[in-house]
């Protein structure tokens, strides 16, 4: 049975954060060696829609390390079926050059399946398995397009050892990466945690945090990049 919230209320969030470098948790690899400042906004709307704001800026000058300079505009749905969550998307990049409105941007199409568990007698703990699929191309050439595959699951461990303010994520992907443009088809495993500390009901500040990848099959190096931001729910 398909179920969705029909009472009307306005919320969402808005965060920023600050990564060492720009690495892809499509492909597994760096688009940038300099800072980069990533800004997001959701807002949800009744019956499961929502929408979504990205942007991610190089705070470094050097022409070849603003490649991951973007703004990306989502559309989504979210369904409960039972104790499963499925989340459907579509959504738009505009990349580096930026404002060049549909000249060799991105569009993507993201399946997410999900369900949470809780571990008995540890309420504190959440576990969720989940199921990421992605079919990404160029607005103007739909048949260069590229599929990800992505098999995981997160732990969202709340007040770890009796710090109430903090709640530490963890999440562990499998992940294998079709062709896409210079980079090869591959496997790759990728982690991110983050530190999220409750400031206040509405104020979380994320640090530390990062993402690590590795290689599986020799077509990708290991690389971390490192991570600090802060998010405001309304």
């Amino acid at each position: 049975m398909v179920s969705t919230n029909h009472q009307w209320a306005l919320h969402g969030y808005a965060m920023t954060r600050l990564y060492d470098h720009y690495l892809s948790f499509r492909t597994g690899t760096p688009l940038t060696r300099t800072p980069v400042l990533w800004s997001e906004m959701e807002v949800n709307f009744p019956k499961g829609i929502y929408f979504q704001g990205f942007g991610s800026y190089g705070l470094s000058e050097a022409p070849e390390q603003k490649l991951g300079n973007q703004i990306d505009m989502v559309a989504g749905k979210r369904w409960t079926i039972g104790e499963f969550k499925l989340d459907s998307n579509v959504r738009f990049s505009d990349i580096t050059p930026v404002g060049t409105w549909w000249n060799g941007d991105l569009v993507y199409l993201n399946l997410i399946f999900s369900r949470d568990f809780k571990i008995p007698n540890h309420p504190n703990h959440i576990l969720r398995p989940t199921i990421y699929s992605e079919w990404m191309t160029y607005v103007d050439r739909f048949d260069q397009g590229a599929m990800l595959e992505q098999v995981g699951f997160a732990h969202i461990w709340k007040s770890p050892l009796g710090i109430k303010p903090l709640s530490i994520v963890h999440c562990d992907y499998f992940s294998w990466c079709d062709q896409w443009v210079k980079t090869p088809p591959g496997f790759f495993f990728r982690s991110d945690v983050s530190f999220n500390w409750h400031v206040t009901k509405r104020l979380d500040i994320i640090c530390p945090g990062g993402r690590f990848v590795a290689g599986l099959d020799g077509t990708r190096g290991n690389d971390k990049s490192l991570m600090a931001g802060a998010r405001f729910s309304f």
